[in-house]
């Protein structure tokens, strides 16, 4: 993966569908890439259920996806995708 502004900020590390993390985090982004399908979608909850983020591709190998200035504070995260990998950065 090529270097872009998503890389300047620490990251939680990469997620997957299934993977899951507790605990209350600040999120400030999220970069969804390698989704291998059209329509695709990745969808990041909260221990709620809450949909907290969620993303849809139009092509596979779409450019990486990502949701700036989101600041928002969150008691865990759960994430379902079509495929890729998910990073969370942290503020």
């Amino acid at each position: 993966m090529a270097a872009t502004g998503f890389d300047k900020r620490p990251a939680v590390g990469q997620m997957t569908s299934g993977d899951s993390v507790t605990g209350t985090l600040t999120i400030s982004g999220f970069q969804w890439y390698g989704a291998t399908t059209a329509a695709h979608t990745c969808t990041v909850t909260d221990t709620a259920g809450n949909v907290v983020w969620a993303s849809s591709v139009s092509a596979a190998g779409e450019a990486p996806n990502g949701f700036w200035n989101f600041q928002r504070e969150v008691l865990g995260l759960s994430v379902t995708m079509g495929s890729g990998t998910l990073l969370v950065y942290l503020e």
